[in-house]
């Protein structure tokens, strides 16, 4: 099944509930196994064997200063969160519009989730256009995948 973009989010528990980092342009996550060459029987070819894993995400998002009912605003969250050398417990799955919002589609194919940290937090007030803002995240301990 092939999927479009702008189904996929990246939704951060705030400690109620989750809530996606809204009108994102782009999410993605990379995960990095380190290789460990082991004695060959080849003179001329290398083997390795699979070592341990580490993942990033990165976010890019329109920038949105608006607050939700409750007061909250994941921008300012995501911030504080950095500075505050906070964990975040994250869900990157499949989205749906649910009263006006977007919510986890509980009917996903593929469900990734974690803990991560806030590494960068980039504003970009482009001359031109909309302003923007870029969040790269630092996977820590393991993935749970789910489908």
């Amino acid at each position: 099944m092939r999927l479009l973009g702008r189904k996929l989010g990246i939704f951060i528990h705030n400690g109620i509930e989750e809530k996606p980092i809204g009108l994102s342009t782009s999410a993605s996550i990379t995960v990095n196994t380190d290789m460990v060459e082991k004695a060959a029987t080849s003179a001329k070819a290398k083997e390795f064997l699979p070592g341990r894993y580490t993942f990033t995400m990165q976010c890019e998002k329109l920038y949105d200063a608006t607050e939700d009912d409750g007061g909250f605003n994941m921008q300012r969250y995501l911030l504080l969160s950095q500075l505050n050398g906070r964990v975040l417990d994250f869900v990157l799955d499949e989205a749906k519009v649910v009263s006006g919002s977007l919510a986890i589609d509980p009917n996903s194919a593929l469900t990734v989730s974690g803990k991560v940290y806030v590494n960068n937090f980039t504003e970009n007030a482009a001359a031109d256009g909309y302003a923007s803002v870029s969040i790269s995240f630092q996977g820590t301990g393991e993935l749970d995948i789910a489908y």
